[in-house]
């Protein structure tokens, strides 16, 4: 029986074994056949500092004539005498490469490495060998090691390139192809193709898009910073990194985008919009803590109401009042003006002393009352009807109370409600979130018209 010694597989753990093995084989008496070297590839003894062995040189030049069974002969011989030869073991490896029997080749070139750990050659034909069945991040490895224990290795640095190309490509391809149907490991993918080349535009642009339908703006938002920073130009990417910017409540640098987007595609009027937007948002983050408070506030006051009602619904700038009364108790009050606004268009009272008593709670009448000012005035001007319902019924105020029909007309737009016993209280104090979620009603109600 003969033995092919070209195609039969190695175990690992059995080198010795097989050495003897194969010199004692039938392998020295099949016809020679002559297979050249397939890639121009070192001395595997060069750069070492073993001393030459006449086996070893013997079968490296039968390697380099073509005769690998007789080149492979002359390695295991050297290898019978000497386990430790590590050369012996990638000059085989680059016998059997040239064969293009790669898991022998990989097996042997693991076993000089075994041995010899800094063995710069050989950690490069393993790179070779594993970027052939495009393993590429492990080539990566092995180059590395190349780096590690030889920064000066020769083409070192063209073939990273090289690896870092064909490993960016492959993740890409990979993220993108997964990106609908598996997106975190699509991201894992397109992340590591991030790591490989960070230099490349659209792969950030693309893993953002994949966190934005997850609506993760907040690790979105990082990686269209990198896309803007590559690509000034693309407006785009610019946008979406502004509006993440807006929901991460960031309005400063949110407003510096949009302004420069601005400059980029003048009388566009959506990007203006959404400028004055953010602007808005600006303005009210600078308002003082009474504003501020105002969500969370149990029991909101007339100065607080007064101000959210100028300063949500922008529908009451449309509308002006020669009626602008002296109150005593505002002057240089935070919310002057606002308070000064809605009591000139009649939404909110003024008491008989000329004050307002900005510190005033509000009760849930005058918070119908105002809205109910506010669906008048936008009656009047022709921009809706907002009529009375005549089948609605208000348990405890009746049809001929003073207040109906105030009440009634908020009711029946359904900008305001009767609370949960069916009833309307009148005299209950408001909550900063229950006058929020009513002005927010007006809003959508009135500026939609």
């Amino acid at each position: 029986m003969l033995i092919n010694c070209a195609t039969t597989r190695i175990p690992d753990l059995l080198f010795p074994l097989l050495i003897a093995v194969l010199l004692l084989s039938a392998c020295a008496s099949t016809p020679t056949r002559v297979v050249a070297p397939g890639a121009d590839l070192t001395d595997p003894l060069r750069g070492t500092e073993l001393a030459p062995n006449p086996d070893y040189q013997a079968g490296y030049e039968e390697y380099l004539r073509g005769n690998q069974e007789k080149a492979r002969a002359n390695f295991f011989a050297v290898l019978q005498n000497s386990p430790e030869y590590y050369p012996a073991y990638l000059a085989l490896a680059y016998s059997y490469l040239s064969e293009n029997n790669i898991d022998y080749a990989e097996s042997y070139t693991r076993k000089a490495i075994e041995i010899n750990p800094d063995y710069a050659q050989a950690h490069f034909l393993l790179s070779n060998i594993l970027d052939g069945r495009q393993k590429y991040t492990a080539a990566l490895e092995e180059l590395n090691e190349v780096a590690r224990i030889d920064p000066q290795y020769a083409a070192l640095g063209q073939a990273q390139n090289i690896l870092k190309l064909k490993a960016t490509e492959q993740y890409l391809n990979k993220g993108r192809e997964l990106a609908e149907t598996n997106p975190e490991e699509a991201l894992r993918y397109l992340k590591a193709a991030h790591n490989m080349a960070p230099e490349v535009p659209q792969i950030p642009v693309e893993i953002a898009a994949i966190l934005l339908k997850q609506n993760n703006c907040r690790e979105a938002v990082d990686y269209l910073r990198i896309a803007v920073e590559k690509s000034p130009e693309d407006l785009a990417v610019k946008s979406q990194l502004a509006d993440c910017l807006v929901q991460l409540q960031d309005y400063l640098q949110a407003k510096m985008l949009y302004e420069e987007i601005a400059l980029q595609m003048p009388g566009d009027t959506a990007i203006q919009q959404r400028l004055d937007e953010i602007k808005k948002r600006i303005f009210i983050e600078n308002l003082p803590a009474e504003y501020q408070s105002i969500p969370q506030t149990p029991e909101i006051t007339r100065a607080q109401l007064a101000a959210y009602l100028a300063v949500n619904l922008e529908t009451l700038q449309k509308y002006r009042s020669e009626n602008q009364q002296i109150l005593v108790d505002i002057i240089q009050h935070w919310a002057q003006n606002y308070i000064q606004k809605v009591v000139s268009l009649g939404i909110m009272d003024v008491y008989p002393n000329r004050t307002f008593q900005p510190n005033q709670t509000v009760t849930k009448v005058e918070l119908a009352k105002a809205a109910s000012r506010i669906l008048e005035i936008v009656e009047m001007s022709g921009h809706g009807q907002f009529p009375v319902n005549p089948d609605l019924i208000i348990p405890d105020i009746p049809s001929g109370h003073l207040y109906y029909r105030l009440v009634a007309r908020p009711l029946s737009a359904q900008v305001i409600n009767l609370d949960a016993d069916g009833r309307f209280h009148a005299s209950r104090r408001v909550s900063g979130a229950e006058a929020m979620s009513v002005v927010n009603k007006l809003k959508a109600l009135t500026e939609s018209l």
